[in-house]
């Protein structure tokens, strides 16, 4: 019998708050051993290697996880989208060296990291693609444990590195690499057990349409999500990147459940449809309301006790940033339900405008204020995204868009319940 919503939303949120704990260990270690500067061209490297994979991934990551939800047959879809994938980390290896240069700037051993890891990039992109179908399938045990492989990695690795005196800009990448490498091993353990692959040139035409505007989407998404950091790195210092890299990891921690609600919500759409979408939507911008507000109170105290003193100009971006993170959920929850319900187009067009938004105020904030302004240009471009998706999930479902943001007396009765539940020790038998 299938997991109910919540028990998914509850699990994947506590795969979510473990990988925050792990961050807790490895992210203050990273930052005391490499300092702020090393810690921005630490993120010059790490985050050009987690974006990519998505980007070259040609939208099928979504197209796959739609399908598995829908029935169709892994051996199907391995076999007729599984060469676009591969296609697509044959163009990172070409291009992998002007890209490194472009990207690193002038330091050398940045440049040979990021080399190597878009040579790398069929490996990751292809373990994205494992990890797709696994969601699909709503076999989410093992989603869990594909999530939780990185973070894990990272923070068993990290103190081995730093308690013998190894934590470099070089070392710090490799276990990440490693980390990457080593996520889809849980659902690989029984995919590679499955039937051969079978090309269908339908199901490869059909992956392509699809694929084509959920790209557009990815690539405008990716845009609204990273380009801050990427953009900071010619326009500011490696102080002011190391501190803006801080500020987002504080303030995504809402994203603890957000960020399990939005991949469980896909395989749900894709089985019944977009009206199942608006209670979920509201009770999950209650809780984000409600998580950043109590973060936004205890930054100015925390940052400073656990990255230590000279992260405290961090704590004006956070307080700029978890706003945008409210604006975001809908972007985060809404998304994954379009494309569900299989309008990728609509998440292209909403991510697009965002996109421009993004370009143009990252380009005029960040030389002038920093990681500030990377954060401004942030909370300026969610809003125009998150209105589109807003009125076009509306539409689709034909209920008003305030059914989608207003909680209701049931909904804070039901969440309260929800975690009651949750809290209460198992009865004895």
């Amino acid at each position: 019998m299938p997991a109910s919503f919540s028990a998914v939303v509850a699990k994947l949120t506590g795969v979510n708050i473990i990988v925050v704990l792990a961050g807790l260990v490895s992210g203050p270690i990273l930052a005391r051993a490499l300092g702020v500067d090393g810690r921005g061209v630490y993120a010059s490297v790490v985050v050009p290697m987690t974006i990519a994979p998505g980007l070259l991934g040609l939208g099928m990551t979504a197209f796959f996880t739609r399908e598995a939800s829908r029935g169709t047959p892994t051996r199907l879809l391995v076999g007729s989208v599984g060469p676009l994938y591969i296609a697509g980390g044959i163009v990172a290896g070409i291009f992998a060296h002007p890209l490194a240069r472009l990207l690193a700037q002038d330091n050398h051993t940045a440049q040979r990291l990021l080399v190597i890891a878009f040579w790398a990039m069929p490996v990751f992109i292809i373990g994205l693609g494992v990890i797709a179908v696994a969601n699909g399938h709503q076999e989410w045990n093992r989603v869990a444990a594909a999530r939780l492989v990185p973070p894990v990695v990272a923070m068993i690795g990290l103190p081995v590195l730093a308690v013998t005196h190894h934590v470099t800009l070089a070392s710090a990448v490799v276990l990440a690499m490693v980390a990457g490498f080593l996520a889809p091993a849980p659902v690989l353990l029984r995919r590679v057990r499955a039937r051969s692959p079978q090309f269908s040139r339908a199901m490869a035409v059909a992956a392509l349409r699809y694929g084509s505007a959920a790209w557009l989407w990815q690539v405008a998404s990716t845009t609204n999500a990273r380009l801050d950091q990427l953009v900071m790195t010619p326009l500011a210092s490696s102080r002011q990147l190391g501190l803006y890299a801080v500020a987002i990891t504080y303030a995504s921690l809402p994203a603890l459940f957000v960020g399990a609600i939005g991949q469980a919500i896909m395989p749900k759409v894709g089985a019944m449809g977009l009206h199942s979408a608006p209670r979920i939507v509201r009770t999950t911008l209650l809780l984000t309301s409600v998580t950043s507000i109590g973060l936004a109170a205890a930054a100015p105290f925390l940052i400073p006790v656990v990255y230590g003193g000279e992260f405290s100009g961090s704590v004006i971006p956070v307080l700029v940033l978890l706003p945008s993170g409210v604006l975001g959920t809908l972007l985060n929850v809404l998304t994954p339900a379009m494309l569900a319900a299989g309008r990728p187009r609509v998440t292209a067009v909403a991510e697009i405008t965002s996109a421009v938004v993004t370009v143009g105020t990252l380009f005029s904030l960040v030389p002038i204020f920093g990681a500030t302004g990377a954060a401004l240009a942030s909370l300026l471009a969610t809003l125009p995204s998150g209105l589109i998706l807003l009125r076009s999930a509306a539409k689709e479902a034909e209920v008003s868009p305030l059914r989608f943001v207003v909680p209701t007396t049931d909904d804070v009765r039901a969440l309260v319940a929800q975690l009651m539940e949750r809290g209460r020790p198992a009865s004895q038998p």
